[in-house]
């Protein structure tokens, strides 16, 4: 299961060499489609990815863990969309559940 790997695991998966592949994990730790390793804790919302003129976007919500305390951020919500079609979100709840 996904939510169980280690960043390091799912950085390391073999996958086919001509598929890009960009994780978030974390607090988030992000491996980017460029292959860049970093740590982003700013918290709003973003765009995570934009493929020709929209054709696909993929946005986060990534918030603070808990105001207040330190600077740990958490990906709370993830929206994407393939031009002309419907977007799809999904959100985690309070206790982990996703909401689609």
């Amino acid at each position: 299961m996904w939510l169980q790997s280690t960043f390091s695991e799912i950085v390391g998966a073999d996958l086919d060499p001509k598929v890009k592949k960009a994780v978030c994990s974390g607090d988030p730790h992000t491996l980017t489609l460029d292959g860049n390793l970093y740590t982003f804790n700013g918290w709003g919302e973003f765009l995570m990815v934009k493929v020709g003129d929209g054709d696909v976007t993929l946005q986060a919500i990534i918030l603070p863990i808990a105001i207040g305390v330190g600077q740990a951020t958490v990906i709370k919500a993830v929206a994407a969309c393939v031009k002309g079609s419907d977007g799809l979100q999904v959100e985690v709840a309070t206790g982990g559940d996703l909401i689609a």
